[in-house]
């Protein structure tokens, strides 16, 4: 499995879109690819299992990573989201999908200064008030 990636800690992108059974324990081995600049999880399966929030905070030690796509992962809550703001360096976030995100998981984004991107598309529990938010502390956001 993913395990099998721990080794190319040189690698900076990795795209694992539709892997149904990647885990915690799978997120949780890309720990040691710090090197990873760009991570692309969306319609991971098994990161929508109720493993969601913890896979997200194995991420911590991928301090290098810029760009971040969970869409569709559709059990990240506000948690999961708030665990992505040791990742000061992403400058994209597509967390479009991810419906059971609200005002208060993307009021958590706000101190993730470096952001030019992101995606909210189909958040749909993100209201006019979380968008006020994010539009007072990112002049710079497309």
């Amino acid at each position: 499995g993913v395990r099998a990636l721990s080794p190319l800690t040189s690698l900076t992108s990795l795209n694992l879109t539709h892997c149904p059974e990647l885990t915690y324990e799978g997120v949780a081995a890309l720990a040691p690819l710090t090197a990873l600049t760009s991570l692309i999880l969306a319609y991971c399966i098994g990161l929508t299992n109720g493993v969601t929030n913890a896979g997200l905070s194995a991420m911590a030690p991928l301090t290098a990573l810029t760009s971040l796509d969970i869409h569709y992962c559709d059990r990240v809550t506000d948690k999961g989201i708030m665990a992505l703001a040791s990742l000061t360096a992403l400058t994209r976030l597509d967390i479009g999908g991810c419906n059971k995100v609200t005002d208060t998981g993307v009021v958590a984004l706000t101190s993730m200064s470096a952001l030019t991107f992101l995606c909210l598309e189909g958040c749909t529990k993100v209201t006019k008030e979380g968008m006020g938010a994010l539009r007072v502390m990112f002049t710079t956001l497309t």
